[in-house]
């Protein structure tokens, strides 16, 4: 398994993406959009990340 630098916790809902980015523990938001998405992959191509996300049922 690789071992990340970071990890990225992300909260997926209809509209939005919530996220923490640590250790710098920096809060960021984007839109639930592809484009939202696009912004989220590069990122996380800075550094090796495991993006962690919300479970909901």
């Amino acid at each position: 398994m690789m071992q990340s630098d970071s990890i990225i916790a992300l909260d997926v809902s209809k509209d939005r993406l919530d996220g923490l980015d640590t250790p710098t523990g920096e809060l960021f938001q984007g839109e639930n959009t592809d484009a939202g998405y696009a912004v989220l992959r590069r990122r996380c191509r800075r550094r090796s990340v495991q993006v962690v996300l919300e479970a909901r049922a």
